[in-house]
Parts: C-alpha cells; sequence; structure tokens
C-alpha cells in the first residue's frame, strides 16, 4: 500500500533535509548537478558522497509511506520463493519475503515501479505489500536465496540419486553439500525447532519437530548416512574421526542476507551416529509477553514479579517448551535506554536489541561464573 494520492507528497530532497542526512547547500548543491545531467537526485547525492544508499532508501520509504527493511536482519520463508520465479525477481530487483495466502509482501529499491508490482500481483494472484530495501541488498538476496534450490522435495530426490550415482563409479565427490542444505532449508520452512537425522539398519530417517511434535518428512539410504555426518561435522567444526562419544557444535547457515544459527549435537548408535541440529533463529519467532498465551492474571503476576528491585526466577520445563522463549520475552518487557541489561547464555538463541549479550565459552576460559564476575563489575 502506497501513500494516499490526496496528500502531497515530500520530495526527496525535503524528506532528507528534515531528517538531517544533508543541509540546504547541498541540497542546493545536488539539485545544480541534477539539472545539468538530468540524473536522479538519490544517485546523485550518493555519488557526491553527501548521503549513502541505506538514507536515501529510507527517504524513498518515507515519501510512499511505506516501510523500510534491512534485509540482513529479514529471515524470508524459503516457501514464498516458488511464488515469484527467479527470472521474474532479477528482471524487477525484487524479492518476495513472506505470504499470508491472500496477500504477498515485496522488497523493491523503487516503490513507484508500479509494472514491477503489477507483475508480481499477476503471476501470484495476491495483493501486494512493499517494503523497500537498498538495491544492494536485493540483488544478493536474489542469487543466494534461489541459488539454493529450495523450490521442491524433488531437488533432495535428484541429489540423493546423483550421490549413489557417483560412489557406485568410485568417486569420492557426491552432492552430499546439497542434500544437507535442502535438509536444513526444509526445517526452515516448516519452522521447525529440531531436525532430527537418525540412522537405522537399512535407512536414515529425517524428522523434524514442529509444534512439540516429530514429523518423519524423509528417508535417505543408510550408505549416505556416513557422508552427511561428516559433512555437518565439518560444518561445525567437530572431530570427524571421533565416532565413540557425543560431540556439540554449531554452524552458520545462510539464508538470503540473515545468517542463522544451527546448533549440532551427535550421538553415537549401533547404527552410526545420530544428529540433532536446532535451529535458533526461526521464521516464526514469538517474542513478548502477550504473545506467549498467558492468561490476564498470570501475566499480571509475572509483570508484578520482574518489576523487583532484587530477586532470582527460574524458569523450567522440557526441551521446546518454551523456557528461552519466555526469559527473552522478559528481557524486552523490562528493555529500556534507562536500563543496564546483560546476560550470559549457552547459545545465545535470539538477538536483543540494546541488550548486552554474552555467550559462555568454556574453551577460551570464559564461564557463566567468569561472567557473573565481571558483570558485578559492569555498572
Amino acid at each position: 500500500m502506497l501513500m494516499d494520492s490526496g496528500k502531497r507528497a515530500l520530495k526527496l530532497g525535503e524528506i532528507l533535509l528534515n531528517y538531517g542526512f544533508i543541509t540546504e547547500t547541498e541540497l542546493k548543491l545536488a539539485l545544480e548537478e541534477q539539472s545539468r545531467t538530468g540524473e536522479k537526485l538519490g544517485e546523485i547525492l550518493i555519488r557526491l558522497g553527501l548521503v549513502t544508499e541505506e538514507e536515501v532508501s529510507f527517504a524513498i520509504a518515507h515519501q510512499a509511506g511505506v516501510e523500510f527493511v534491512n534485509l540482513e536482519e529479514v529471515i524470508i520463508n524459503p516457501a514464498v520463493l516458488k511464488l515469484v520465479p527467479y527470472k521474474v525477481a532479477r528482471e524487477n530487483k525484487v524479492v518476495p519475503i513472506e505470504t499470508d495466502g491472500k496477500s504477498i509482501t515485496i522488497a523493491i529499491q523503487d516503490p513507484f515501479n508500479f509494472k514491477a508490482i503489477d507483475t508480481i500481483e499477476q503471476i501470484t494472484g495476491l495483493r501486494v505489500v512493499v517494503k523497500v530495501a537498498r538495491e544492494e541488498q536485493i540483488l544478493k538476496a536474489i542469487e543466494n536465496l534461489y541459488g539454493l534450490h529450495v523450490s521442491s522435495d524433488e531437488d533432495l530426490e535428484a541429489n540423493i540419486r546423483e550421490a549413489i550415482r557417483i560412489q557406485q563409479l568410485g568417486a569420492e565427490v557426491a552432492p552430499i553439500a546439497n542434500i544437507v542444505n535442502l535438509i536444513v532449508l526444509k526445517g526452515i520452512q516448516l519452522d521447525a525447532t529440531d531436525i532430527h537425522i537418525e540412522p537405522s539398519d537399512k535407512v536414515s530417517r529425517i524428522r523434524y519437530r514442529v509444534d512439540g511434535v516429530l514429523h518423519p518428512i524423509y528417508t535417505i539410504p543408510r550408505r549416505l548416512h556416513p557422508s552427511i555426518v561428516t559433512r555437518i561435522k565439518i560444518m561445525s567444526n567437530l572431530d570427524i574421526g571421533e565416532q565413540r562419544i557425543p560431540q556439540d557444535g554449531g554452524f552458520n547457515f545462510q539464508l538470503g542476507m540473515k545468517n542463522i544459527n544451527i546448533r549440532v549435537s551427535t550421538y553415537p548408535t549401533p547404527y552410526g551416529e545420530s544428529v540433532v541440529l536446532r535451529i535458533l533463529e526461526r521464521t516464526n519467532i514469538i517474542l513478548g509477553l502477550e504473545k506467549l498465551g498467558l492468561s490476564e492474571e498470570k501475566l499480571a503476576r509475572i509483570r508484578n514479579l520482574i518489576r523487583k528491585p532484587f530477586g532470582i526466577i527460574i524458569v523450567c520445563g522440557p526441551t521446546g517448551s518454551g523456557k528461552t522463549t519466555t526469559l527473552n520475552s522478559i528481557l524486552l518487557e523490562l528493555n529500556s535506554l534507562e536500563k543496564n541489561i546483560m546476560t550470559i547464555e549457552d547459545p545465545i538463541e535470539y538477538r536483543l536489541p540494546l541488550i548486552k549479550q554474552s555467550q559462555v565459552n568454556e574453551k577460551a576460559g570464559f564461564t557463566f561464573a567468569n561472567a557473573l564476575r565481571s558483570i558485578l563489575r559492569h555498572d
């Protein structure tokens, strides 16, 4: 949705001036250059080094009455990519972000590019919600997202067939990396909390925990299981030669402009190592006490407790029950510029604004105890 056409839209230069991005002298200089070259004002200001691309994009979004987004902070669900083909996204410089079945949200550099917006509307049959992002981020996100082949389960099956064929030829190189990527991408698409890769006597079973329940989605030939585990261990900086004891690690998985943190745990079994991947940043994160489904009475009680001047609050429950989500929601409730909030976490699952978060690193000697002593001296 764009700004009401009945109102006079501020000119780009006026917006940049109002926000203090440029001075009147700089605006006058750029306008003189525009009359001479015919370039767009924003391009001139960037070329002259008077503003950044992000500042111009922010001003354009303000001019159009739409939201400006930083794609590095947006997690894009791979399922939405099916609605907009790569060629269309590239030609129109558009990144699909999300859909609710009735509308599709896109990121575009120019919100007044009605031809591109109409194209997306026609091919999807959905109402288009426009957000503005930097062109550089849009182009990078398109290549990263569509380059991962997230379109369908057939991609995984094709890679499995190719891996078996290459192994049968005696070659050591197989498309295992693609298989691992697609397994992780499926978890992100399902908004799963965990991915279980479990060997048995004949197959390796892939199960995804969604809404607290494990769902079997894929079975992979057992002969590929060791290669898949090795690939995950390499990504997680684990010892690929050690298969007798459990190991813990993790890696970052790039999805568009966003790095998603994946925690890895291996466990030895008679049929090989079982692997669990925990997706620490998901596409449907719910933070905020009012979003936790608490009754008004319990919500009021929690808010009263967390505002006490001192004390301890313990949140307990089984894996996946919402302990971390609850604690982070409490932190967001208390968060403000007037407070200094610090955390000790293992690991950091959600990045919170203004809050000083630290992650335990026992190998480096940074333990909970050491961190707590430092925090007490940190105002």
